[in-house]
């Protein structure tokens, strides 16, 4: 995200999280990646988990004057925030980490995503034109198809591989563990690979931005 920011020439990043520790893990990540691009955080807003409530987490960033924003929480609290800075007349570009849900938060916005992206670790899954996906499109229904029951459906095909390996017979958490680290999958035209110090399984990083009627884009600049 940082990354994709810094190209299209937006130096002034600031972030609204989630005060937890999934929001400090995200801060910490952009503060990486900030650093390694010799940026610094030009402003933050925090919402308590389980609220609404953003308009002090909203002000702190409008306050910062930044010219873009990186979301790290839950939908509805991340849209609330989304049409708060709109509303304040923030028109830069604002991403969200694909744990916000993208489908849930587009419905939130309701065609008020003008200029909203979100980060995936999987690929679309409504492009069949890989296996796996056709695959997975053929197991769920066409209301239920999304970035979240798809890496749902390639972790269940990653944790099945590493029972086949062992026949479907575990010894112990450890040997099994062992045994997901040694996997190198083709799933179906993407690969999923571990070792001792890579628990990741996919490589890439996807970057879309939400459509008008709720549908997704791939971007690779803005």
């Amino acid at each position: 995200m940082v990354d994709i920011l810094s190209k299209s020439g937006k130096s002034k990043i600031a972030i609204f999280v989630q005060d937890d520790g999934l929001g400090n893990v995200g801060k910490t990540g952009v503060l990486k990646a900030l650093k390694k691009r010799g940026l610094a955080l030009t402003g933050e807003g925090r919402y308590q988990r389980n609220t609404v409530k953003v308009d002090t987490g909203v002000d702190k960033i409008i306050a910062s004057s930044p010219d873009a924003i990186i979301t790290v929480g839950a939908y509805k609290p991340c849209a609330a925030a989304i049409k708060a800075l709109r509303a304040k007349k923030f028109t830069g570009p604002i991403i969200n980490i694909s744990f916000v849900g993208s489908k849930a938060l587009a419905k939130e916005l309701k065609g008020s995503s003008d200029g909203v992206y979100i980060s995936q670790v999987v690929p679309s899954p409504w492009d069949n034109s890989l296996p796996i996906v056709k695959e997975y499109q053929s197991k769920v229904k066409a209301e239920e198809i999304g970035f979240i029951s798809f890496e749902g459906y390639i972790s269940a095909k990653i944790f099945d591989a590493a029972l086949k390996k062992v026949d479907y017979k575990i010894t112990s958490a450890d040997a099994f563990k062992k045994e997901i680290e040694s996997l190198n999958l083709d799933l179906g035209g993407i690969k999923a690979s571990f070792s001792a110090k890579n628990h990741r399984a996919l490589s890439q990083t996807y970057i879309t931005k939400i459509n008008k009627d709720g549908t997704f884009t791939y971007i690779d600049k803005m």
